[in-house]
């Protein structure tokens, strides 16, 4: 299994468990111990996916924030979906990028130069 499919196959693991546990469960002392958020543009608006599946968290989002147990599961299935985004194109940039050998050269010149750039 290539790391991709056992990065989905951790995800996927993660969410069914908050699944069963919040929703099927209804286990509202849920300690979540699956992949976090890690990019500073979604903790920005949203707290990590351990906080919000504490059992404070969960209590807030269900009586103060009014939403559904499995409107939080749906929320946090997303956001690790653009955490992924963000962590597969941050690894490797140039592999999602359609470009010919000779334009991923000059890319990669130019990607060094605006490194150096913004490093002084």
């Amino acid at each position: 299994m290539s790391k991709r499919q056992r990065i989905f196959s951790d995800l996927m693991d993660a969410l069914k468990e908050m699944h069963e546990e919040v929703i099927v469960n209804k286990n509202m002392q849920y300690t979540y111990n699956g992949p976090d958020l890690t990019s500073n543009k979604i903790l920005l608006t949203s707290p990590s996916i351990s906080e919000r599946l504490s059992p404070e968290g969960l209590d807030w989002e269900i009586n103060h924030n009014v939403e559904k147990p499995i409107d939080v599961i749906l929320t946090i299935a997303l956001q690790l979906g653009i955490q992924q985004g963000i962590d597969l194109v941050t690894d490797n940039p140039i592999e999602y990028l359609d470009l010919d050998k000779v334009k991923m050269e000059e890319f990669n010149k130019a990607f060094e130069v605006l490194k150096e750039l913004y490093s002084k």
